[in-house]
């Protein structure tokens, strides 16, 4: 069944009244959905599977969903680009964290460095695969499949490691890395520190311009419903779990993330007011 708009309580009853055995879900309706005070009153036992995908399903989030639903949990990724490339099966949804599994039996994957080097197990590198669901083009834009396609692998724009098990941990995105003062940064470790935080419903990192040191740590938070924190007190959270280098130097509180309609945080928009004007956007 697919519904035309996501409500959270019509998506526990549809589960109830149909019997559904198996969903998709992005990690913000997980989140709607575990903050809804009435939610163990619905039936979902049925459900068998779970998958979900198109951005970072939070530690937190992972743990209490297997928790409520008591079923199988399937975290994957890919790209429009490629299709799925990595599925991280239930055995192992809670014995690895921040990971999404190994490839595929059709995908090939590495992790490259800045000049197409394989970078050993463990270190951090760009993301490429090759596969049969490879785009062949992008509509009249065959510069940008260009730069994208190289010796038949897809340059992901996704920065990752990979274990000694043949594991995938995504790190963030390339374009989304913020240097400050010479350290790069890795927004993805910082929000999920905030996204355990049990007032937090979600929370993006970017990186702003700073003039000493190039970039500095920007924190957006959304709070769930009816719970209130100060900038200091997500400071003070921060400055408990993390590097001091990690520390967000500043905290807005919004409603709402800009998403599209995959799910995926729109951090273009949150940075867009920050580097308007400025020479070098990095």
């Amino acid at each position: 069944m697919v519904t035309r708009k996501f409500h959270p309580r019509d998506t526990l009853k549809i589960i109830e009244q149909e019997k559904v055995t198996t969903t998709f879900m992005v990690p913000t309706q997980f989140n709607v959905i575990l903050e809804l005070p009435d939610k163990d009153i619905y039936d979902v036992s049925t459900i068998r599977s779970l998958v979900t995908g198109a951005a970072p399903l939070s530690t937190r989030t992972k743990e209490q969903v297997i928790e409520m639903f008591q079923c199988d949990l399937h975290e994957m990724y890919g790209l429009t680009e490629t299709g799925l490339i990595t599925n991280m099966k239930p055995r192992d949804a809670l014995r690895k964290v921040r990971c999404v599994g190994q490839p595929f039996f059709y995908m090939e994957m590495r992790i490259v460095d800045e000049r197409g080097h394989d970078v050993p197990h463990g270190e951090v590198g760009e993301i490429v695969a090759r596969g049969p669901l490879l785009l062949r083009a992008y509509y009249k834009n065959q510069d940008t499949y260009n730069d994208a396609m190289v010796d038949g692998w897809f340059y992901s724009g996704d920065l990752g490691r990979v274990d000694e098990e043949g594991y995938l941990y995504l790190v963030d995105r390339k374009k989304d890395m913020i240097c400050s003062g010479g350290v790069n940064i890795y927004p993805m470790d910082i929000e999920e520190v905030l996204h355990s935080h049990g007032m937090i419903r979600e929370a993006a990192v970017i990186g702003v311009p700073d003039s000493k040191w190039g970039e500095a740590v920007m924190a957006f938070v959304v709070l769930k419903e009816g719970e209130e924190m100060t900038e200091a007190d997500v400071i003070r959270y921060c400055k408990a779990h993390l590097a001091g280098y990690q520390v967000p130097k500043s905290v807005q509180f919004i409603s709402a993330l800009p998403r599209n309609p995959s799910g995926k945080t729109l951090k273009r928009e949150l940075r867009e007011p920050y580097w308007i004007g400025q020479e070098a956007k990095i």
